[in-house]
């Protein structure tokens, strides 16, 4: 009985003492659990590393200049020696020619320098899984991306500009309006009134642009004239910018030329030159000089007045051919 008794106290001061330690179990047959606190630590090795790529704070996009940089970031410091520009790959339009890599000191934050590229296009990279590791042996995942691609545009901006398609030539009010086309959009802050020049002979005028919303297309209008004449405008190379900093070219038209006419026409009625007077056989010629051309269409024998004795008739209208000189001819008076 005593040993039996001792046994118990035995088996009861174990179960506290190794339940104080951290071991659980009922000691009586089951294996006792241990805490995660007590297990041994994960090996590095174990861990794959990941990896991040965006665009440098400072790089802008798109651009027109190099180095394009981007900034790898790894969640885990590295082996540097097992990273190199060829673990970087290119895979965008514009390929890459040439690149390399600098540590931030701390193994984990890299910038990636794009030195030369095969042209203008997209410049993207990736590093692929198992690329790099760490000094324990771990190989990186797949990157992933948060903005992996910069936008290269080394090519100038090139614009036309013509009369606007309903714009009537010649006209006779304002505004009169034009129609400017970049084969790229442009930095819309960049185009302003100031870098179209007007080289035709009315002088003065106010210039307005608006921007059909695409950046790319733009109506300009003129008004304020002082006087009439031409209005030919063009834009001149240098002034206006792409989204890159590129300037464009000098413009390029096919009609870029309205004439502004405010003044209506004069006109002379005179005997044509070989008409005799007074004369006893028809028809009766005259000769109508108009100040300058005229729309042909609109002058017809019912804009005639016979003011004189003689009546009825019917008048003819012969053009010369430069819209500005007509025979007119009356026959067959009835008294």
């Amino acid at each position: 009985m005593v040993r039996s008794i001792k046994s118990v106290f035995f088996t009861l001061c174990s179960a506290l003492l190794l339940t104080s330690c951290g071991w659980e179990g009922n000691f009586l047959g089951d294996q006792p659990k241990v805490p995660d606190n007590h297990l041994p630590p994960r090996k590095t090795t174990d861990i794959p590393i990941s990896v991040s790529i965006d665009q440098a704070s400072a790089q802008v996009d798109p651009t027109n200049t190099l180095p394009i940089r981007f900034v790898i970031q790894f969640d885990q410091p590295i082996s540097p020696s097992s990273f190199n520009a060829s673990d970087v790959l290119s895979i965008g339009s514009a390929n890459i020619l040439a690149s390399s890599i600098v540590n931030s000191g701390d193994n984990q934050t890299f910038e990636f320098l794009v030195t030369s590229v095969s042209g203008d296009g997209l410049v993207r990279i990736k590093i692929p899984g198992g690329a790099v590791t760490n000094v324990s042996g771990s190989n990186s995942n797949p990157s992933s991306a948060i903005d992996d691609t910069v936008v290269i545009d080394t090519t100038a901006p090139n614009a036309s500009v013509e009369q606007a398609p309903s714009q009537s030539d010649p006209v006779n009010s304002e505004p009169i309006l034009f129609t400017v086309n970049f084969d790229e959009p442009i930095d819309p802050s960049t185009f302003t009134p100031s870098d179209i020049l007007n080289s035709g002979t009315a002088p003065g005028g106010i210039l307005t642009i608006v921007n059909s919303g695409d950046n790319s297309t733009f109506t300009v209008s003129v008004s304020g004239l002082a006087a009439d004449g031409t209005i030919v405008l063009s834009i001149p190379s240098g002034q206006v910018s792409d989204l890159a900093g590129n300037l464009n070219t000098p413009s390029s038209s096919t009609d870029n030329s309205v004439v502004l006419n405010s003044l209506l026409p004069s006109v002379t009625v005179e005997q044509a030159a070989t008409q005799v007077d007074p004369a006893n056989a028809e028809p009766v010629e005259f000769t109508v000089t108009f100040s300058e051309a005229i729309d042909p269409t609109t002058f017809t024998a019912a804009d005639i007045t016979d003011a004189g004795t003689a009546t009825g008739g019917t008048w003819t209208v012969t053009n010369s051919g430069d819209d500005t000189t007509f025979t007119i001819a009356l026959s067959g008076t009835t008294g």
